[in-house]
């Protein structure tokens, strides 16, 4: 892996919230084993703290967190209202995310909050997603669409990402101004070899 992508997942960030650093940190690949002691299995967050902490010693890396002012898409209601559904309070929350060799995208979702919705859109949009929409309940919906970098062939049948908000869920993103966390790279260095 990059060290790029080892940040991302001890940072929980997308890249477009890291800055700084030197070229090669997205360009060299590292190979990383690293065992967790301890009788209990550690968690999400520990596993995190751990790969933080390695990444100090092993890269000398040193960072700091800004909130700067960056575009964003707002999602927000569709003029004729939202065309997704509240659960049921007895459903089963299940998410499917997938992608197909195409690019296209696919969710499914039963019980999930509007949050899901936009953590899985700022993953495909190229900018932070911020919800508008002061849909605060649980509900189930599927979206099919092509993120907003992939242009779909003239004769494909999935529309892109802001059309298919628009026709399958009553939503759309529309620009806006927002701050996002960064994470400010200050140091790294190349590891030496073990």
């Amino acid at each position: 892996m990059s060290l790029l992508n080892l940040i991302e997942d001890a940072y929980e960030l997308r890249r477009d919230q890291i800055s700084r650093g030197p070229a090669w940190i997205s360009t060299e690949r590292f190979d990383l084993v690293a065992r967790v002691s301890g009788s209990s299995p550690a968690t999400g967050n520990d596993l995190r703290r751990m790969l933080r902490g390695l990444l100090a010693d092993r890269f000398h890396l040193r960072a700091h967190r800004e909130t700067i002012a960056t575009p964003v898409y707002e999602l927000v209601i569709n003029k004729g209202g939202p065309k997704i559904k509240e659960s049921p309070l007895d459903a089963t929350a299940k998410s499917i995310v997938n992608s197909t060799d195409e690019g296209v995208m696919h969710m499914e979702v039963v019980k999930g909050k509007i949050a899901g919705l936009v953590q899985q859109l700022s993953r495909s949009a190229g900018r932070p997603v911020v919800d508008k929409t002061n849909l605060t309940g649980y509900y189930s919906y599927t979206l099919d669409w092509f993120p907003a970098n992939l242009i779909p062939s003239p004769d494909s049948q999935v529309a892109s990402m802001f059309k298919a908000l628009q026709e399958q869920l009553g939503l759309k993103l529309q620009s806006g101004t927002g701050s996002t966390e960064t994470l400010v790279i200050d140091e790294a260095q190349k590891p030496e070899a073990n």
